[in-house]
């Protein structure tokens, strides 16, 4: 009898910052600092579940996360507001 197989839903967060160019050229520091309070949100609902973002790109975040569908969905609306 083959082994039990262990399987988990996998949900990539992914986070991209909307006219992130534009807003840099007309207000780098301000924009700066609004992109570092939203990724200090960001870590701390990350943490609460153990989960980190694992690569960054300029204005873009990704994270992996593994937890019960419903409530990755529950996180994948709360960022679209």
């Amino acid at each position: 009898m083959p082994a039990e197989i262990n399987r988990k839903i996998a949900v990539i967060f992914v986070a991209d910052v909307v006219g992130y160019s534009k807003h840099m050229e007309v207000d780098e520091n301000g924009t700066l600092q609004s992109y570092n309070a939203c990724e200090i949100i960001l870590n701390k609902l990350l943490k609460k579940y153990n989960r980190s973002i694992f690569n960054t790109a300029g204005d873009s975040v990704l994270a992996e996360i593994f937890i019960p569908l419903i409530i990755s969905t529950r996180h994948q609306v709360f960022f679209n507001f």
